[in-house]
């Protein structure tokens, strides 16, 4: 069978792709300095970023393969009911893609242990990356079998989003020890870090507005007879109020962040061109991503029995979000890289469908 290119990508929502990409960037430097060692860019880096695509993709896959009664009912033209791709080389595509991600993630998870040993020797302690690598494909497998059967698996989706943070955070860190001989990463789940550090608020927040989206985007499907899936008003405005939340959340612990500063020593703070600045860059950053989030909730309004276009704002805004995170704790040149990504998947979606 003779496959094109567009084929494949149309296969894989090649679109969206970018986004993944910027959620995997975020969760490799919410702690800065773990990568500043060229090994760790080069050797874990740059694995994890192919290992969550990987993943991804093979999810996307997955998707049509599970969904292909529903696509030859809905979308005839898609590769699996076209014909264009036989269902048998797509379930194959998908379980190789799923398997050379969890490779990458050994990899990385070496090579991370090799720049944590303290005498350049290889020390390896539990696999917490791996382990989360593999709940994120469980969840991804999960979704995509079970998603029909009930809107809750939207739930799913959500935590799929909040996973790729998690498994890169921790195939950073998690070979990298206080003296206590505890994972670094679990000082963020210690009170009052767990809400006063960006990390678990943000992963939270964008679980539930992956979740959110998806939940809304269930009305897109139809049934036999042409209906789409009728969501509560409470549900649908609850939906909406959750595609604000990662934004808010933002907001909230950075300028709350700074009011402690400014509370234990009000004269130094208020007198530093950084703080202000930082305080500035957080809320212009905020106020013109909150314009695209404007502007897909209009869209949506505008036209809530075909949410097709506002989705697609959605998609493409988890890169804008991730390069608000990025910005406000320090990462400029990547969060431009973010901005490059968003820009990206904004162009792609006028080519392939995302959805």
């Amino acid at each position: 069978m003779n496959v094109t290119w567009r084929t494949w990508f149309e296969l894989t929502r090649i679109s969206n792709l970018p986004s993944v990409i910027t959620s995997c960037l975020v969760g490799v430097f919410m702690i800065t300095p773990l990568a500043l060692d060229p090994l760790l860019v080069v050797g874990t880096v740059l694995p994890l970023l192919l290992a969550i695509a990987f993943i991804y993709l093979g999810g996307f896959v997955l998707n049509d393969v599970f969904d292909l009664e529903i696509d030859r009912r809905e979308r005839p033209g898609r590769p699996l009911p076209s014909g264009r791709v036989s269902v048998f080389g797509a379930g194959r595509l998908a379980i190789a893609l799923m398997c050379s991600a969890l490779v990458l993630v050994m990899l990385g998870e070496l090579v991370s242990a090799r720049a944590a040993g303290e005498t350049g020797g290889l020390q390896i302690a539990f696999p917490w990356g791996l382990a989360a690598a593999l709940v994120l494909v469980v969840l991804v497998f999960l979704y995509d079998w079970f998603h029909t059967r009930s809107a809750w698996w939207v739930l799913a989706m959500g935590g799929c989003r909040g996973m790729v943070y998690v498994t890169c955070l921790l195939v950073m860190t998690d070979q990298l020890e206080f003296t206590a001989r505890r994972p670094l990463v679990l000082e963020y789940l210690t009170w009052p870090n767990l809400i006063a550090l960006p990390v678990v608020p943000f992963i939270l927040s964008m679980s539930l507005y992956v979740a959110a989206f998806s939940l809304i985007a269930r009305s897109e499907v139809r049934d036999e007879q042409g209906e789409g899936a009728t969501i509560p008003r409470w549900l649908r405005n609850g939906c909406l109020a959750c595609t604000f939340l990662p934004l808010m959340t933002l907001m909230v612990v950075k300028l709350a962040g700074g009011l402690v500063a400014w509370s234990r020593n009000s004269e130094a703070v208020m007198n530093s061109p950084l703080f202000r600045g930082d305080m500035l860059m957080t809320v212009v950053s905020s106020g013109l991503a909150a314009v695209w989030f404007i502007l897909a909730w209009r869209r949506y309004l505008a036209r809530p029995h075909s949410p097709g276009g506002a989705i697609q704002m959605w998609i493409a805004g988890i890169a804008l979000l991730d390069a608000v995170y990025l910005i406000q704790y320090g990462q400029g040149i990547l969060s431009v890289a973010c901005l490059l990504l968003f820009a990206v998947t904004v162009w792609g979606h006028k080519r392939i469908k995302g959805t």
